[in-house]
């Protein structure tokens, strides 16, 4: 069968965990947005982390979160001669890993990018997997084109195996983000809805795609500090016809529990596996996209909410129906995501049609787009 091949692969970064010496300091390179969970995984597994090393002088003498030290890469060496380099930034993996050669023996630096196990380990995904073979399957035989199958082998594969190499080879390009040039191309009477739209990145992206003009932008954004962001952008590219909706899309309107942590602002379910500290959590509204619209036109809907999708798609079950949008959904935040939000949007308009683009040499940015 299609992904039969897959079944026998180890996964890097349990193996890992696995083998790593636990007497061995470890020093996190790189003070960035991806450390806090990645460095929670080795917290988890009592491996000792002595320092954090970063580039920037402004961060160099600090405490990150009043716990470890921020030192130069210099004082890091002096201080522990026998640690483990392991790379907290997966956007310049790669140029670090090239820095680092420079100073420090290889062996001394990991070549595992963890933020490739960001969201769910090997063994879990493969678990998921291997219990729902039959609807990865089905969900293969649904995709479009060439390129959106093999996109699905080789994120599957890379999920199974941890390694950057396979995400890398997985990533279908990063100039069209979002495919606003192409399949998602903005026109003159276009309403965008931006579901997380963060800073405005995509916000910027569909305007200056908009060669012909568009209707209007709904931008939902719950977070105060990426709504602050958003304002910028809007601003400082002279953006028009926009509102920014200050709640989160979900599946009915009311109150719900909060992060807010930038990129990784979410919303707090009960049941998951890791819950915030209590001083993290805020309130926040949140409401359906079918009552902001309430029966009113839109033909472009990105979803890039944290896991939130599958219920934000719920709540628009009727837009979806009645206007048969063009959808761009993010499938990563959550394993069952893969299945479950595809076999969603089929049952709401079966002739839609299905491609999958993994944007990035990660673990993010795997997107499935709908169109009718």
């Amino acid at each position: 069968m299609i992904f039969d091949d897959l079944l026998e692969i180890e996964n890097c970064i349990d193996a890992f965990f696995e083998t790593q010496n636990k007497t061995q300091p470890i020093i996190f390179f790189g003070a960035g947005f991806a450390l806090k969970r990645i460095l929670l995984k080795f917290e988890e597994r009592k491996l000792p982390v002595a320092c954090i090393c970063d580039n920037d002088p402004s961060k160099q003498g600090t405490k990150w979160e009043n716990r470890y030290d921020i030192l130069s890469l210099k004082k890091g060496m002096e201080r522990f001669p026998d640690a483990l380099y392991v790379i907290t930034s997966p956007l310049y993996f790669e140029e670090i890993s090239s820095n680092l050669e420079k100073s420090i023996d290889k062996d001394h630096i990991c070549p595992i990018d963890f933020e490739c196990g960001h969201y769910f380990s090997g063994r879990n995904f493969k678990a998921f997997f291997l219990q729902n073979k039959e609807r990865f399957e089905k969900f293969y035989d649904r995709l479009y084109d060439d390129t959106s199958k093999q996109a699905l082998y080789s994120v599957i594969k890379a999920h199974l195996s941890g390694k950057r190499s396979d995400f890398v080879s997985a990533c279908t390009g990063t100039d069209d983000w979002y495919l606003f040039q192409s399949l998602l191309r903005p026109s003159a009477d276009s309403v965008y809805l931006d579901c997380g739209a963060y800073d405005g990145d995509t916000v910027k992206l569909f305007h200056h795609s908009a060669v012909n003009g568009y209707k209007s932008i709904l931008a939902f954004e719950p977070d105060g500090t990426n709504r602050a962001a958003l304002q910028n952008t809007i601003d400082s590219n002279n953006i028009k016809n926009i509102k920014i909706i200050k709640m989160g899309a979900y599946d009915f309107s009311g109150r719900l529990a909060f992060t807010e942590s930038g990129v990784y602002s979410t919303i707090v379910h009960a049941n998951q596996s890791e819950q915030p500290p209590s001083n993290a959590v805020v309130e926040i509204e949140v409401t359906t996209i079918d009552s902001v619209l309430n029966g009113g036109f839109a033909d472009i809907i990105k979803m890039d909410i944290e896991g939130s999708e599958y219920k934000a798609l719920l709540g628009a079950e009727k837009t979806i129906k009645k206007h048969k949008p063009r959808l761009a959904v993010c499938l990563y935040h959550n394993i069952a995501d893969f299945i479950e939000i595809p076999e969603l949007i089929s049952g709401m308009v079966k002739e839609y049609k299905f491609l999958l683009r993994h944007h990035s040499k990660s673990c993010t940015d795997t997107i499935l787009y709908a169109v009718p």
